[in-house]
């Protein structure tokens, strides 16, 4: 199992089928979906957090990850089983660029298939986002603590190497 601490990458994660949970305005909640899927694909959440957007009455807010009491340090907020990640096959001929389009492409594939997909509820999560909301997007600040999260807490490396920059090159 790959430990993450990272919104980003919990976020990263794909899933089989789920019920849709939807609030009362209509509004999909991706947070408890995605929850609820990583616990059944044998991951664990920290019961002390909740994935929900920062305006909850706002169905355009963005989602975020709240800390519902205090969680000390060094504890795991999430743990997510490799099975969860979309992740490219290799062969020994393949580098890193055909890696990461192979990845893309994978995911492409994932997205066109949309509630037919294993991974349902993290495409249909990608799919109500709007653009821009890639880590090459984010604040210098949010790039760090990205770069920071993944260096310092994750076990396995995950792709792409550099999250916040290959979208720019």
């Amino acid at each position: 199992m790959v430990m993450l601490r990272s919104v980003t990458q919990f976020l990263l994660l794909i899933s089989s089928s789920l019920d849709i949970v939807v609030s009362s305005n209509g509004d999909v909640n991706h947070g408890q979906v995605l929850t609820e899927w990583v616990v059944e694909g044998g991951g664990f959440v920290n019961p002390a957090i909740e994935i929900r957007r920062i305006v909850p009455s706002d169905p355009t807010s963005r989602f975020g990850v709240f800390a519902t009491k205090h969680i000390k340090n060094k504890e795991v907020i999430f743990t997510i089983p490799r099975n969860l990640l979309i992740i490219a096959e290799s062969t020994d001929e393949d580098n890193e660029e055909v890696l990461n389009c192979n990845l893309a492409r994978d995911l492409i594939r994932e997205m066109r298939l949309g509630d037919k997909s294993e991974y349902a509820p993290y495409v249909n999560y990608l799919l109500s986002q709007p653009w821009g909301q890639l880590p090459s997007a984010w604040s210098d600040a949010g790039k760090r603590i990205l770069n920071d999260m993944l260096e310092d807490y994750t076990e396995t490396p995950l792709s792409p190497d550099e999250p916040t920059e290959w979208i720019e090159k």
